[in-house]
Order: C-alpha cells, then sequence, then structure tokens
C-alpha cells in the first residue's frame, strides 16, 4: 500500500522526458501527478501527499534543463512548508517506501505554510512504525497460533497482548488524526474509502487477536515440548 509517492521515481521520469522533449524540439509534452485517491483500484495516495512531484513537473515544463531531485527537494521543503530539512527528512520525502526509520527531526518541525499537508505527511511517515508493528502482530498469530485458544504461557500472553494494545493504539491515533486532515479537502466517501482501505484490516487483527487471547487459558510456566 502506498501512502506517499516514489518522487525520486516520478522526478526521474519526469527528467527523462524532459530530456527527449529537448532533444527532439517538441512543443511541449503532457505532465501528470500519478495521484487517483477518488478513482484508485485499490486507492493510492492522496493528492495533498503529492505536491513534491507535481511541483517538480511544473518547475520543469516551465524551466526547461533538467533538474537535480535532491537539491529541488530541498528547495520546495523550504518554499512549500518554509522548513529547513536535513538529509534524511530529504530521503522520506524521494523514497519513502525505502525508509526503516522515523527521522527525530520530523517531531520537531514546525512548517509556517501548508500545515495540514504537512502534518498529512508527518502521519504517513508514521505509518512506517505502524506498519512494522502490524507485521509483529501478523507474526504473533503464526508463531504461537498452536497455543492460541488453548494454553499459553503467562509471560508469553501479555507479551502478546502488549503488541495487540500498542498496535491498536497506533491505529486509532492515526486513523484519527488522517481522517482529520483529510476531510478539509475531500468528501467524506472518499475519505472513508481511504481510510478502510488502510485501517479495515488492521481492526479486523486486532479483532481477532484479542478474541483468541480471550479464550486462552494462561498458565505460569511454558509446557514441555520433549
Amino acid at each position: 500500500i502506498q501512502n506517499l509517492p516514489p518522487a525520486a521515481e516520478r522526478m526521474l521520469n519526469i527528467n527523462a522526458w524532459t530530456k527527449t522533449a529537448i532533444e527532439h524540439e517538441l512543443d511541449g509534452f503532457i505532465n501528470t501527478g500519478w495521484g487517483k485517491i477518488a478513482s484508485g483500484d485499490p486507492v493510492a495516495e492522496p493528492h495533498e501527499a503529492c505536491w513534491l512531484p507535481i511541483l517538480f513537473g511544473a518547475e520543469t515544463c516551465w524551466n526547461l534543463p533538467v533538474r537535480d531531485c535532491r537539491s529541488f527537494t530541498r528547495r520546495f521543503l523550504s518554499h512549500f512548508f518554509n522548513i529547513e530539512a536535513g538529509h534524511s527528512l530529504i530521503e522520506i520525502f524521494l523514497n519513502p517506501s525505502l525508509s526503516h526509520t522515523v527521522p527525530p527531526e520530523l517531531d520537531f518541525l514546525e512548517p509556517s505554510r501548508n500545515q495540514h499537508r504537512f502534518e498529512l505527511i508527518r502521519d504517513f511517515v508514521r505509518m512506517i512504525e505502524h506498519d512494522r508493528m502490524r507485521l509483529t502482530l501478523s507474526n504473533d498469530f503464526r508463531m504461537y497460533h498452536a497455543f492460541l485458544e488453548k494454553e499459553m504461557v503467562d509471560y508469553r500472553y501479555m507479551m502478546i497482548g502488549d503488541h495487540a494494545k500498542s498496535f491498536a493504539d497506533s491505529l486509532e491515533a492515526l486513523e484519527e488524526s488522517i481522517r482529520k486532515i483529510l476531510e478539509r479537502f475531500y468528501l467524506a466517501e472518499g475519505v472513508e474509502l481511504f481510510l478502510d482501505s488502510r485501517f479495515g484490516f488492521d481492526k479486523q487483527l486486532v479483532k481477532d487477536m484479542d478474541a483468541s487471547l480471550a479464550k486462552t487459558r494462561v498458565t505460569g510456566s511454558a509446557p514441555s515440548r520433549i
């Protein structure tokens, strides 16, 4: 699932078409942001998270020479949000799918322009950690399936319960925050469709795990398998 656009890939595509247009002396070419929240199947990243590649395309079309993606991203963050970003945040904007950690600076930046769009992007970056928590809880289901709804040692039971609660808390906070922001830009039907595509499965995962834990008998020590 893609919440932020693969900006580096899109910007390289734009640069390639710009180079072709110059070499062949074309009058122009059609540019697109590739965003499709309203029509995507499945629902893709919202347009409000795609301003970096969109404005890169506009800048390139008006001023034809091919541009460096990272220097443009730094300028974009400075002019669009009025923030000065470090290397790690620039890489998040360019290659979100390759990011494994959330830059600490993200929590302290306070843009004076387009605040709601920045908050949306910040929530999407935080979903990197949420996705990791989903994987942990899913793995709990797989690894301990033989014990769930039967008998489980107390420390293991508490570990899985903590994973489920942390994931549920993250889900609730992210869904509420993202809903409030998207409602500023999109119709309610589109917002709910987007949220369900991101959190509907998560809610079912938490519900199923809670139900399984409730049916599990807790013991004080691990049973012998020898």
